[in-house]
């Protein structure tokens, strides 16, 4: 088992630190929580009537990546699984504040994605629910305003799309190491930035 810690983009880890307490960026995060609160998780609703949740009887291949990718890094938490009909190759993660942890796989990427490349972008996926990268909502923390204009100061802001970018590192380490296959990782990788397959 991989310890995802010893993975962590050491960037990602410094700026995500000082970004937590960061005053605009606080604030944001509170106005982005203030926003979605109080209407229960829309976007677990969304995929529920338009995606399709995957179960082991459906889908037992994907079943048994995502519990590969667990068991690789020891990430305990309960996951559901949904295919959206889509036909890019796409592939996210979402935080449910009362509920598992979603990822969401399009159509496409179920159709062209062979099974080592499946568990790069499942471990990807799982990259960002380990390191928590939704404590700190992208792109949307640099972009929240209030009268005043934005939030978050334009120097703090270009720091957490830096930072962004390095948690895009930490989770590709997570998901490199769930394929156990660096040609399948860096095949589907070049599949997702580029469209290509």
């Amino acid at each position: 088992m991989a310890d995802p810690k010893k993975l962590q983009a050491r960037k990602d880890r410094t700026l995500r630190d000082s970004l937590s307490v960061d005053k605009g960026v606080v604030r944001a995060v509170e106005k982005i929580t203030q926003y979605s609160s109080g209407y229960g998780f829309g976007a677990r609703r969304r995929l529920l009537t338009g995606a399709l949740r995957l179960t082991r009887g459906m889908s037992p291949e994907i079943a048994d990546a995502l519990a590969a990718c667990k068991e690789m890094i020891g990430y305990g938490k309960p996951i559901e699984m949904y295919v959206k009909p889509d036909p890019m190759l796409n592939a996210f993660c979402m935080k449910n504040p009362s509920g598992p942890t979603i990822v969401v796989l399009s159509s496409r990427l179920l159709e062209v994605f062979s099974p080592a490349e499946l568990r790069f972008v499942i471990g990807h996926e799982l990259g960002h629910a380990s390191f928590d990268h939704f404590g700190i909502p992208m792109p949307h923390s640099a972009m929240v305003e209030d009268l005043a204009g934005t939030i978050v100061s334009r120097p703090v802001s270009l720091q957490l799309y830096i930072w962004c970018r390095a948690a895009e590192i930490s989770a590709d380490r997570i998901g490199l190491v769930c394929a156990q296959d660096p040609e399948a990782a860096a095949s589907g990788f070049f599949k997702l930035a580029s469209g290509l397959y």
